[in-house]
């Protein structure tokens, strides 16, 4: 299992977790923003694995792979996630 998989298996579990304890008429700040920090920090973690599993391949990849690598990072979604446009509207 890959860090990436981990953080968002790990992510994805404490999600609802986070929303119950939300929802609740008096919640519980300190565990959540501990929550909170443990899901920053393995997003973190996965962030810096992605970028240093990029860079070993940039080693291994010719200039015309790079740019295809490049243009497919591009193309890829970008902008909030649909949580975040809730709350942005």
């Amino acid at each position: 299992m890959t860090v990436a998989t981990t953080t968002t298996t790990m992510i994805t579990a404490t999600t609802p977790w986070l929303c119950r304890r939300c929802a609740r008429p008096q919640s519980e700040l300190v565990r959540i923003d501990a929550e909170r920090a443990a899901i920053a920090a393995r997003q973190d973690a996965q962030q810096r694995g992605v970028i240093e599993q990029l860079l070993k391949e940039r080693e291994l990849l010719t200039a015309a792979q790079r740019e295809r690598l490049a243009q497919q990072l591009l193309a890829q979604p970008a902008g909030p996630s649909g949580f975040e446009r809730l709350h942005r509207d």
